[in-house]
């Protein structure tokens, strides 16, 4: 990775993680988290249960559902894909099974079914919008918007009717809160309202951002050594200070801080210090503060004062505007007050605290993007075989290419040992998106031969000649008898190989190829074609498809 690389991905990362602070405890999409996954004995199987304590489904799911989002969550199935249900004791199933889906928001999820583009569902389960092939992720509409990412890796937003919101010329950007949104291009982050209108754009010496607000975002101008805040005009409302490595979300008036050694505190407005840095963690929610002090949890006031010790092994954060939380009091998950103390006799042996400090924010604007199932196989095939030429050799070879002109013609240097008792010589290709790629000419001898000279030996019956071996040279006598080009299917690729065989067969039917026979050994097939004067395999193994032809 090079050091802008890594500066773009700091940038992303502390970005990130800034929007998910503030998103946490205030964002509009937590109000709609009504349920968590549960177990009430560690033999159970998982159900749902509310921030009241109360048991909407209980010991129902083999595999844990996600939250509860719009009073619809979804869970894996036997065979590995998902479905959604409708949030109420009588539950029920809606939509179809799915490769990949998202928690609702705004009423839509993103889903993708197998081989299928990214399509939203409604809470009915019936396809509200199905977008182009040529997206390639997309996340769930937040604000009226949902982020795009199209085949060549740009990004922007389309509304819920498909169209353009925003143009995809970015090369990261986030979802919207309170109209605003953070982008990157050309290496500097950008922030922009709902028309795509640039509000703010920061200078590439500011290498690490942090959103906090619509208003402020911490910044650092010397790697993350020291953090500021500034405001949507660049004034500079917090100075960078050495106190600084971090300044996290403004929320009730004041932010989390880390100093440098890895404590955290919280400051106001103004930057004046309120809580000293001396806190594992500090997760601020609604009128009162989660802490970790050694291995332990607990909660504070806004003004530092101690409202509940840390005795508790871990605390779920106060979701929007509720009451109670579910705290681990020994083995046991309980309910609690603001106070700390026990609000409901319930003990759970687990409930689920994946989202404990970070994924527990989305979709509100954490990016969780779904990715599309969909590949033009018979495309990527045609551009992956583009190097087989009409007489059949490959790329920049041909059947009358000599050992040594083949080390010429791709700049290669080998070494004895890398030829020795070789009667072949490979060459990997630039990588394709969904291929890597290698050419293969297999000669009708070794391609190196060994070089001997005579040299005399004395012996007590006067002497004789010995052949001594010299070294090597290259044996260009020797002649192709067929090519092999090698196809590595990656990504989505993988997964479809007998499609990539398919297609193949196909492409070269297309040019006039006739089908000869096909075979299955091992669960893998041969397909073998012909024309008037070449001859192909076409041989699915384990992890490639090999393509062979000869004459």
């Amino acid at each position: 990775m090079d050091s802008r690389t890594y500066l773009l991905a700091k940038a992303y990362c502390m970005l990130v993680f800034g929007m998910l602070l503030l998103a946490g405890c205030n964002s509009s999409q937590s109000n709609n988290l009504s349920h968590l996954p549960f177990k009430e004995d560690g033999d159970d199987r998982w159900g749902l249960i509310d921030f009241e304590g109360n048991k909407l489904i209980s010991n129902e799911f083999q595999n844990k559902p996600s939250f509860v989002f719009d009073e619809r969550f979804f869970v894996e199935n036997e065979d590995g894909l998902y479905e959604y249900y409708t949030a109420e004791k009588n539950f029920k199933k809606i939509g179809g099974e799915y490769l990949r889906a998202s928690d609702f928001s705004e009423g839509w999820a993103a889903v993708v079914a197998k081989g299928k583009s990214v399509s939203y569902i409604d809470k009915n389960g019936k396809t509200a919008l199905t977008l182009s092939n040529d997206i390639q992720q997309a996340s769930p509409f937040v604000e009226g918007v949902a982020v795009v990412v199209t085949g060549e890796g740009k990004y922007g937003y389309i509304n819920k009717k498909g169209q353009w919101a925003i143009k995809p010329t970015y090369d990261m950007a986030s979802q919207f809160y309170k109209g605003v949104a953070w982008v990157v291009k050309d290496e500097k982050v950008q922030f922009i309202d709902a028309d795509g209108k640039t509000l703010l754009e920061l200078k590439k010496d500011c290498v690490a951002y942090s959103v906090i607000s619509s208003y402020l975002f911490s910044y650092s101008e010397d790697g993350g050594e020291t953090f500021g805040v500034m405001n949507q005009k660049g004034e500079k409302v917090i100075k960078p200070s050495s106190k600084f490595r971090y300044i996290g979300a403004f929320y009730e008036g004041y932010a989390i801080f880390r100093n440098a050694d890895n404590q955290w505190g919280l400051i106001d407005k103004k930057g004046e210090i309120v809580i000293r840095a001396k806190y594992g963690s500090l997760i601020p929610c609604k009128s009162v503060i989660l802490y970790e002090e050694n291995g332990k949890w607990g909660l504070l006031s806004y003004d530092g004062e101690t409202v509940a010790k840390a005795e508790f092994s871990g605390i779920l954060p106060f979701y929007g505007d509720n009451k109670y939380t579910y705290a681990k009091d020994n083995n046991d998950w309980i309910l609690i007050d603001k106070k700390g103390e026990e609000a409901k006799k319930i003990a759970l042996d687990e409930v689920a605290s994946t989202y404990l400090y970070a994924d527990y924010f989305a979709p509100s604007t954490i990016m969780e993007l779904v990715e599309s199932d969909f590949v033009d196989v018979s495309g990527e095939v045609a551009k992956a075989l583009s190097v087989i030429k009409s007489d059949g050799s490959l790329d920049k070879l041909s059947f009358t290419t000599t050992p040594s002109e083949f080390a010429d013609i791709y700049n290669r240097d080998y070494k004895v040992i890398d030829l020795k008792d070789r009667d072949y010589m490979r060459q990997p290709l630039t990588d394709m998106k969904f291929f890597e790629r290698v050419v293969e000419a297999n000669y009708d001898r070794n391609v190196i031969a060994a070089q001997y000279s005579s040299e005399w030996r004395n012996s007590y019956y006067g002497g004789y000649y010995e052949d001594v071996l010299d070294g090597y040279a290259w044996a260009d006598n020797a002649r192709i008898e067929k090519f092999v080009l090698g196809l590595i299917p990656t990504g989505k690729m993988e997964e479809r190989k007998d499609e990539v065989v398919d297609a193949i067969v196909q492409w070269f039917g297309d040019k006039g190829y006739q089908k000869l026979s096909e075979e299955e050994n091992d669960g893998y097939r041969s397909v073998y074609m012909k024309n008037s004067s070449l001859k192909v395999g076409i041989h699915e193994r384990s992890d490639a498809v090999n393509v062979v032809i000869g004459r």
